[in-house]
């Protein structure tokens, strides 16, 4: 939903929205740790962009862009590694192939890098499926 921002909307008309939108009314939420699952231990306010981007992953419309490279090299990942996990992510999302089929190009067609193992083991063990 949507609203103007200078309409001269009231106290009880913005909690009626919270509560309708299923929104705490303090304008802080609970976040959870995304390793563990755990919760925070203090309720953050976050704002609208952070329910737009929960929006999105939630109706599925995230897109799989490419490989962090930058966050790859900063985390120590030799270019040969990096370079595999770029054509393993062609192979996967790119290529227009079935998982099977992509999976098979992954471990026919690419260096058997032990993170590449780990990206293919990650894939057929997915017991949820992986878009």
């Amino acid at each position: 939903f949507a609203t103007p921002i200078f309409d001269g909307c009231t106290l009880q008309e913005l909690d009626e929205w919270t509560d309708k939108a299923g929104l705490p009314r303090a304008g802080k939420t609970q976040l959870y740790d995304g390793e563990t699952g755990e919760p925070f231990d203090q309720m953050a306010t976050v704002g609208v962009t952070y329910f737009m981007k929960l929006g999105d992953m939630v109706e599925g419309s995230t897109k799989i862009i490419g490989v962090n490279v930058v966050g790859l090299t900063r985390r120590g990942f030799s270019r040969d590694v990096i370079h595999a996990l770029k054509d393993a992510h062609r192979f996967i999302y790119r290529e227009g192939l079935n998982r099977t089929q992509a999976l098979e190009r992954v471990e026919n067609d690419i260096e058997q890098f032990d993170e590449i193992k780990t990206l293919v083991s990650f894939y057929r063990n997915s017991t949820r499926g992986v878009s």
